[in-house]
This record gives structure tokens, sequence and C-alpha cells, in this order.
């Protein structure tokens, strides 16, 4: 079963219906994380949560789906622009998309589409390093010794279980690339390892090592709710 989540970005119900009934019959592991209908809609949506995929509409209310994604120049998401213009699609591909499909939509095409985007991030949800350069050397690091990442201007310092190192990208940068399942950016400078918390406070969370490290106001809904989705239990003050 491919398993991601995606957000629709479609200002017609009816093809806000067909993709779900598409969805539904060919892919029933994809969660529909939200639905815009607008650009404004989709940029809010964006600005909070990270889907897998976006199915993109070329025309919507407030502008175009291009627009959305100039708010959003690094991205981590996948982008599925639909059209009924086959004149979109150089300038979707130019814009960064993963695929295009024109409307009416093929079923065939997009179970090719989809499907070869579901394979990619199975693939590195499974990934388990991270590739960093240190001190000129490729070093190749275990996503399970990462307790978090510190931001440090155009630097990041990386905390591992028993060291600290230092890479040239800032923080932004790494949290568009890291796998959204394992990472939250939980707090302006930091970005968290879920598989590493281990207690949840009001305003931080202590990891497996004893550290703590801050979680703003701004995030501390959203954190709450994806630790205890990604723990079953976490003990909580």
């Amino acid at each position: 079963m491919h398993e991601f989540s995606c957000l629709i970005v479609e200002d017609e119900k009816l093809g806000q219906e067909i993709l779900i009934r598409k969805l539904v019959q060919y892919f029933p592991g994809c969660k529909v994380a939200g639905i815009a209908d607008s650009v404004k809609t989709a940029i809010d949506f964006l600005k909070v949560k990270k889907p897998d995929i976006i199915f993109m509409d070329v025309q919507i209310k407030g502008g175009t789906g291009f627009d959305v994604l100039a708010e959003f120049p690094e991205r981590s998401f996948n982008i599925i622009f639909l059209t009924a213009y086959s004149h979109y699609a150089i300038e979707a591909l130019n814009k960064s998309a993963s695929y295009y499909l024109l409307k009416p939509i093929d079923d065939d095409e997009f179970c090719k589409g989809v499907g070869r985007l579901a394979e990619d991030i199975r693939k590195m949800n499974e990934y388990e390093f991270f590739s960093v350069n240190t001190d000129g050397d490729r070093r190749q690091i275990r996503h399970d010794e990462i307790m978090y990442f510190e931001a440090s201007g155009n630097y990041t310092f990386v905390h591992l279980k028993d060291e600290k190192i230092i890479i040239s990208k800032n923080i932004g940068s790494l949290e568009a690339v890291l796998p959204t399942q394992r990472y939250i950016r939980c707090h302006a400078s930091y970005l968290l390892n879920l598989s590493n918390a281990s207690q949840v406070l009001p305003s931080s969370v202590i990891l497996k090592n004893g550290d703590m490290i801050p979680v703003s106001r701004r995030k501390k809904n959203e954190v709450d709710k994806i630790i205890a989705t990604f723990k079953d239990q976490l003990p909580r003050e």
C-alpha cells in the first residue's frame, strides 16, 4: 500500500471529487490532508502543514498554481499540475513540477504519475542516512543518531548522541529536504528528531539523552499533535 499525504488545490467541486475518487480507488493509503480552492487558502495551508504531494490546478481563484509555488522557493513537497490546456505543461515542468496531468484525467496516466511519486516517497522514508560535508569530507550519519539540528546563522549544528558537528547549510534548507515523517521544526532555531523525544513539557521537549530544546508558542499545538501521533505514549508533565 502506498502511504503518503496530499493536498488538493482545485476550485471546482467536481474536480475535487474526481481526484478523491481516484485516490480512494487506486491509492487507498493516501491521506487527503486538505482541500484548497484558492491561492490564499493553499498558501495558508502550506505554511502550517507539509503534504507529500500537491495536486495543483493551474487556474484557481485569486491567480494560478504558479503563484502558490512562488511563496515556497524551498519546498519538500512533490507537485502534480492539473490543467485542461497542454501549453501549460512546459511552464509547469519549468516550475519544478514532478508531473502534470491533462484534464479530463486518464486513469492510466493518473496511476503512472502518482505511483511513481509514491514509490519515491516510500524509498525516501526508508532511507536511513543523512549525508553531510564536514571538514572537507563526505559523512553518512544514521537518522537515529541525530538528536536535533540547531541553527547558527548560515550554519547548523547537528547534535548527535555522542558529539556535535557543524555544517555549512542553514536550517531552512535542511528542513526542506529532511523527511517530514522524522523531523519537525519546533522552533525557529531547532529541528527535532521525533524518534528521540522522551518527554513533552509545556514549552520544551526533553530528549532521550537528557537535552532540552525549546518549543515556540506558535508551534506548540502542532508539535503536541505530531509527537502524540508519532509516539503512542510520551510522559507528560
